[in-house]
């Protein structure tokens, strides 16, 4: 029975030394995924953020240029309307009192 016992702490110990090659190896693989997921992370940071210098800050920028411009024409708009109002006001007051009072 005692070659029976050695046979099983044999392979008992063989088994051990397998796991904890496994679970060396596992941590390995781990690591080398760890660092290869950091890689393509950075990479995608940067393309990211040549697409936004590429792509969306011209885009921003054109929009911020019409958005000026569409303020500037609504200005000039309302100022030529004040200029309208305050040019032919003594004439539109005349004609809305004689509107309103039906003359």
């Amino acid at each position: 029975m005692k070659p029976e016992l050695e046979q099983i702490v044999s392979c008992d110990e063989n088994a051990r030394a397998e796991v904890l090659a496994a679970q060396q190896e596992a941590g390995r693989i781990e690591q080398s995924a760890r660092k290869e997921a950091e890689k393509i992370e950075a990479e995608l940071e940067k393309r990211l953020e040549q697409t936004r210098k590429d792509e969306i800050e011209p885009m921003l920028r054109e929009a911020q240029t019409r958005a000026q411009k569409i303020e500037a024409d609504a200005r000039s708009y309302m100022d030529r309307l004040k200029s309208g109002i305050e040019t032919h006001r003594e004439e539109i007051l005349t004609q809305f009192l004689s509107r309103a009072l039906g003359t």
